[in-house]
């Protein structure tokens, strides 16, 4: 069937660096036409996101209530309605939805580990409850779809995995060039785990963007700034000798977003050691990979001592990354469903 000139409605932020507006523009670049209902704002005060996370249900409730509103006055008749996680879903809202929108396939595309309860901005019990009311179910991680097989939530056909990648709407022209501003970054949010490995460099021409770190005690040598996206987040990857992709416990096994976005800038990749990495961009010819502090540590320094080696594994990673646009993802995932 033809995967084309489609009519889908994206529900999720419209925040330009986000998982859903990178689908979006993907999807419509493959001539379909595409709609947004923006849900939130992920960039918020933050005590607006600290009363989000401490009291969430009324989020909750005005989101589903926004989501029905909408489909009851729209006459669109979707193909398709692609949901970009939606913790604040339940089974009755999406049963509502459905009858609303006879006509449409529902599809949840989920970037975090739906098993993950301890973080109320992850998940919550809603979203296995609900899992089983869409027609297919999107996931980054071969643990987690396994992990859904053997409790028998959805059939295995309605699980597809689908991989981050990097957005390539907008064309970067990349500089050959053999100076460097910085010998390594970190580009990524605060958390414990990343402190700890951090604080084990030593290297003093380090840079590190994201969230949180600014208001944190680090006691880190680095220069640090905030979020950063689009050509700042090119810039910084791109004048690297080194960047410095760390795996979260939900990813060990895998990757994230940063696998593909670091080799697509021309960055290279120093990331924490996955069996699915390895399947994309191959260790030690492609990217570099560690486990530990110790052995973060000696990569760095080989890294850095060995220029010539370093520019080839950089020059591969690129070139494998072509293969990962979210283009592509969206023409295997509407070629899956149809």
């Amino acid at each position: 069937m033809n995967h084309r000139n489609k009519k889908i409605l994206i529900i999720g932020s419209n925040e330009h660096f986000t998982l859903e507006m990178m689908y979006y523009r993907a999807l419509r670049n493959e001539n379909n036409s595409v709609d947004l209902l923006s849900m939130e704002k992920i960039l918020s005060l933050d005590f607006i996101l600290k009363i989000k996370y401490i009291f969430p249900f009324p989020f909750f409730i005005a989101q589903r209530i926004k989501i029905i509103f909408f489909l009851l006055f729209n006459k669109k008749n979707y193909d398709l309605i692609i949901v970009f996680k939606g913790i604040y879903l339940n089974p009755s809202t999406i049963s509502i939805c459905k009858k609303l929108s006879i006509k449409s396939l529902w599809i949840n595309i989920f970037p975090d580990d739906p098993y993950n309860f301890s973080n109320s901005s992850m998940s919550n019990k809603n979203v296995i409850r609900s899992m089983k009311f869409f027609d297919y179910y999107c996931l980054w991680s071969k643990k987690i779809i396994s992990k859904i097989n053997n409790k028998s939530i959805l059939k295995k056909n309605k699980l597809i995995y689908l991989p981050f990648a990097f957005d390539d709407s907008k064309k970067i022209i990349m500089k050959k060039t053999k100076i460097f501003k910085y010998d390594i970054n970190f580009i990524g949010s605060y958390d414990n785990l990343r402190h700890g490995l951090i604080r084990s460099i030593k290297i003093k021409n380090f840079i590190i963007a994201g969230g949180y770190w600014l208001n944190k005690k680090t006691n880190l040598t680095a220069k640090i700034i905030s979020h950063v996206h689009n050509k700042k987040l090119f810039n910084i990857v791109s004048n690297s000798k080194i960047s410095l992709n760390i795996l979260r416990p939900q990813n060990f096994t895998a990757h994230n977003m940063r696998t593909f976005e670091i080799p697509s800038m021309n960055g290279l990749m120093l990331t924490t050691r996955s069996n699915e990495q390895n399947i994309f961009f191959k260790e030690n010819k492609a990217c570099f990979m560690y486990n530990g502090e110790k052995e973060l540590t000696q990569k760095i320094n080989f890294i850095l001592n060995n220029p010539i080696k370093a520019e080839r594994v950089r020059k591969e990673g690129f070139k494998i990354s072509k293969k990962h646009t979210y283009r592509k993802r969206a023409r295997y995932l509407l070629r899956a469903i149809y």
